[in-house]
């Protein structure tokens, strides 16, 4: 059996790190993009209302 030498076991559990932050970024982006368009939706709907009551008052 082949043994894995020091620097490789380094350089592979650095990718691994990598691979791991960019994955964590992503579903980061994932997430503020949803609050982001939930908060636009929420606005949007807001505004809807507000301009409902506008008309509805004597």
């Amino acid at each position: 059996m082949k043994k894995i030498d020091v620097q490789d076991l380094i350089q592979l559990l650095g990718m691994g790190g990598i691979i791991g932050s960019l994955v964590f970024v992503g579903l980061e982006m994932k997430q503020f993009q949803s609050i982001a368009l939930a908060g636009q939706q929420a606005l949007r709907t807001q505004f809807f209302f507000d301009g409902a009551d506008a008309l509805s008052e004597p």
